[in-house]
């Protein structure tokens, strides 16, 4: 993310978009130009309301190794992972080992946002930090942004939309998985939804892929 972000604010962009390989806008380019250029200056981030402070700093506070493994096929390797992992935590707690700011509150969210080019600056002038910080942290992905910008004065420019994970503009279902996969039957409530992207999306149900581009199509 940091080495997108680097990269793309060479030319300097009103907003930076982090998306998957597997989102798909909901509407057409021109409408997506229209709302940022309303919402000028807003951030769109999500941040998780019910998780405890304790609970995220656990991502942070130890050093995780071989976190690779938690996603990996091998059986073996994902149980030694856990394992391991479990082991270490207990070991650097014993030792009073932690990798916390004091001065910081932690929180999470989902790791997808639209920010302007100020917030892509002034994370870019702590990457080295956030490199120090958050190496060896577990899923920091979901945690480094939402900390940083919960601690500054961009918290204030956060666009709340009363919509869950809407405050990324993301429409991503995780109630029916992990996350759910998009397929036809879900078109209505896609096109209805105030996001602007949503994931996630598979060729194995490509039909609803091509229903929601041919409807922006009709729309242009």
């Amino acid at each position: 993310e940091l080495f997108l972000l680097e990269h793309a604010s060479k030319n300097q962009y009103d907003y930076y978009h982090l998306l998957s390989g597997v989102d798909l806008p909901l509407k057409s380019q021109d409408y997506i130009h229209q709302f940022f250029d309303k919402n000028n200056g807003k951030e769109f981030i999500n941040f998780d309301e019910c998780v405890r402070n304790i609970v995220i700093e656990k991502r942070v506070k130890y050093y995780y190794f071989f976190v690779g493994g938690y996603r990996s096929q091998n059986l073996f390797y994902r149980y030694f992972t856990k394992i391991f992992n479990r082991i270490s935590r207990t070991v650097q707690n014993i030792l009073g080992i932690s990798k916390i700011d004091e001065g910081y509150v932690y929180r999470k969210g989902s790791q997808w946002f639209s920010i302007t080019h100020s917030l892509a600056k002034y994370v870019l002038d702590q990457r080295e930090n956030i490199k120090r910080n958050y190496r060896y942290s577990f899923c920091c992905d979901e945690v480094f942004l939402q900390t940083i910008v919960y601690n500054s004065p961009f918290f204030a420019m956060v666009k709340r939309i009363d919509e869950k994970y809407n405050n990324a503009l993301r429409y991503i279902d995780w109630e029916h998985g992990n996350p759910y996969v998009f397929k036809s039957s879900d078109f209505n409530n896609l096109i209805k939804s105030k996001a602007l992207f949503a994931r996630k999306f598979n060729v194995e149900n490509i039909d609803v892929v091509k229903k929601i581009t041919q409807h922006i199509l009709n729309e242009l």
